[in-house]
């Protein structure tokens, strides 16, 4: 008996069949692209034009075949904001509406025209009026006669272009109104005042000169002076002087926020009274600075502000002479006179002391503090 051993064909035809695949793929995709690529007849706005098939509206709007620009976005008041951010274009393809997405095939007839202008949307709001600050009188002592208060308006704008249409104020601003004034008293009364203390040796000294004067003065001492010293600012109130509150570290008002402001007028008054034992009445701002939030940190606090109106500028440190002619300069009744006791090395501002005090007693002024110079009549 005898068997045949029957074995299976060789696999040849699947990479045949891959390949013709492949082919037919190939094939596909050149077909593909060929349909694509290849060049379509339109009519856009009574013109024939040639352009790859595949292309949408918006593509033959891109290349500038469909000239039709879409409308302005106008103000209300009119004028143009910007030439393209209206509404798009209007176009049909064989007399349908179609979007700019929308493809375009051999033969189609497209027609378009520019799109309608769009008006912004107008919005009212109510804008805060500021306020003026109007200063009135003259002298060194101030007071704040009126706070002031924000006014309101309500206007009507456009809410791209900001052109207004309408507007009216239904609260009017009140000006703040801050008094100048100089104490006239019916004595030859002025106030020695010293700012930047305590300071470690040279605000004793300046006690010492005064008490040997037969004098009180003012001292605007600064909180973190006072929180590091507060022996010497218990001398100064054992002294009979009047303390006054010169901020908690010397900042500028003006630039700091109001926050940073509140801080260091409230600490200043806190490390003050802490380390004297005096809750201060006065306010001297750093630099003599002071703005509408400055005016109402204070009122907060009920302090009352004092400047000068004779500057010794020994801050400046221009020498023994200088300093006694620019504190006696331009002294009369009711006069504050500037000088430091902190702030730096004051040896000339010591040393100028005695002879300023000598020389104005010998023309009839007598020294006060500023509580009993704001209290003279």
């Amino acid at each position: 008996m005898s068997y045949h051993v029957l074995t299976p064909p060789p696999r040849s035809g699947v990479p045949v069949l891959t390949a013709v695949a492949a082919v037919l793929v190939f094939g596909a995709a050149v077909a593909l692209a060929w349909g694509f690529a290849r060049p379509i007849s339109v009519t856009v706005d009574g013109r024939r034009a040639t352009v790859r098939a595949g292309l949408s509206v918006g593509d033959l709007r891109h290349g500038g075949v469909v000239r039709a620009r879409a409308g302005a976005l106008r103000a209300v008041d009119g004028s143009v904001i910007t030439r393209d951010g209206g509404s798009p274009p209007l176009v049909t393809r064989n007399g349908r509406p179609v979007v700019l997405s929308s493809r375009v095939f051999d033969g189609d007839v497209i027609t378009s025209r520019s799109g309608p202008d769009r008006l912004e949307r107008a919005v009212t709001l109510r804008v805060p009026i500021p306020f003026k600050r109007r200063v009135e009188g003259a002298g060194p002592v101030m007071h704040l006669a009126d706070p002031g208060s924000v006014g309101v308006r309500e206007m009507t704008r456009g809410e791209v272009s900001g052109v207004e249409v309408a507007g009216y104020v239904t609260r009017p601003a009140v000006d703040m109104v801050v008094m100048r004034t100089r104490p006239a008293p019916a004595d030859k009364l002025i106030a020695l005042t010293f700012d930047d203390g305590p300071w470690v040796t040279q605000t004793d000294r300046i006690l010492g000169i005064l008490k040997n004067e037969g004098i009180h003065a003012t001292f605007f001492m600064l909180g973190e002076r006072a929180k590091n010293h507060p022996e010497i600012a218990r001398r100064v109130a054992e002294g009979g002087h009047t303390i006054g509150n010169h901020t908690y570290g010397h900042r500028l008002l003006t630039v700091a926020s109001p926050a940073v402001m509140y801080r260091e007028i409230a600490y200043g008054v806190s490390s003050i009274r802490a380390a004297s034992g005096v809750t201060p009445a006065w306010f001297r701002p750093p630099y003599g600075s002071i703005d509408t939030t400055v005016w109402a940190q204070t009122r907060a606090l009920n302090m009352r502000v004092a400047l000068w109106d004779v500057d010794s500028r020994d801050w400046s440190k221009p020498g023994v002479a200088r300093i006694v002619a620019n504190a006696e300069t331009n002294v009369r009744a009711g006069s504050i006179i500037l000088m430091h006791d902190g702030g730096g090395t004051r040896d000339q501002t010591i040393a100028a002391l005695p002879i300023v005090i000598r020389d104005l007693k010998a023309r009839g002024f007598v020294f006060v503090t500023l509580d009993q110079l704001a209290g003279a009549r």
